[in-house]
């Protein structure tokens, strides 16, 4: 024997229980928030460095200080970079060094 439902039987349904449907949602989204804030520590941790670096014409071919100090400047920011903790994890799990 098959039996079938119509749209409208479906539709009230649903407004007869959304009460209940609105506060399972409402529960199951406080309850998975409190756990995620209160319990769980947090994971994931990012850091970023920028490196900018200004292009010189083709004309310019001469050297002064500033450019001596930033090239400098640029070596200290690279050594930083190597001897960073990710750096170092990644170089000892592929087992460079």
């Amino acid at each position: 024997m098959e039996e079938t439902i119509s749209l409208r039987e479906l539709m009230e349904t649903l407004q007869k229980r959304i009460r209940l449907i609105i506060l399972i949602t409402l529960t199951a989204i406080l309850v998975s928030g409190g756990v995620s804030f209160f319990l769980l520590t947090p994971v994931y941790q990012s850091t970023a460095e920028l490196l900018v670096n200004q292009s010189k014409p083709a004309s310019q071919t001469g050297v002064n200080t500033g450019d001596i100090q930033t090239n400098l400047q640029l070596i200290n920011t690279y050594n930083d970079i190597i001897k960073s903790r990710t750096t170092g994890h990644v170089v000892s799990m592929l087992r460079i060094f």
